[in-house]
């Protein structure tokens, strides 16, 4: 039984050594907040605004590995192909604020994803880019830059006080 025990023990060892060694690696994606640069539009991805609606009631994917290219659709119903993610989670905090009309999401960024998130948007302030932020597989917001954004972000739109809180719940994970 002992023998048994080393040999499935030992085998157990090999195959994880060989798959570690084998191909790329992806890493699990994160759960929170991503941003990705905007490659371009989606035309054929069916999305639906989210309206009056709850954002539970949307499709929600996950957020796909950092590593790859993926399409998403955002809550104003507009579908997006997105680059890799400059940055996966990273989110110290997130504060809901109230203001005219409308909800704001303020973002903090620990250092890593900060420095991450200054060297996407000084890229993309001289092309007049887009970044696209990501929770839950769903584009909340994706801006155009126009300036070097360091480690804190600002989300606003049309939301009501249940979505807003919604939207700030995924971008916490």
């Amino acid at each position: 039984m002992r023998r048994r025990a080393a040999l499935l023990v030992g085998s157990l060892v090999a195959t994880a050594a060989l798959t570690a060694c084998g191909g790329e690696e992806t890493s699990a994606p994160s759960q929170g907040l991503q941003v990705r640069p905007v490659l371009g539009a989606a035309d054929d991805l069916a999305c639906d605004a989210l309206g009056d609606r709850a954002v539970a009631d949307l499709e929600r994917p996950g957020n796909a590995p950092a590593e790859e290219d993926v399409e998403a659709c955002a809550l104003d119903g507009v579908g997006y192909r997105l680059g890799e993610a400059a940055v996966d989670g990273g989110v110290v905090s997130v504060e809901l604020r109230a203001a005219t009309d409308s909800y704001l999401v303020e973002i903090a960024l620990d250092d890593d994803a900060a420095q991450a998130m200054s060297d996407l948007t000084s890229d993309a302030a001289s092309s007049d880019s887009q970044v696209a932020l990501v929770a839950d597989g769903v584009v909340v917001s994706a801006p155009m830059i126009a300036g070097v954004v360091g480690g804190s972000l600002q989300v606003s739109g049309p939301w009501n006080g249940s979505q807003a809180e919604e939207i700030a719940a995924l971008l916490r994970g």
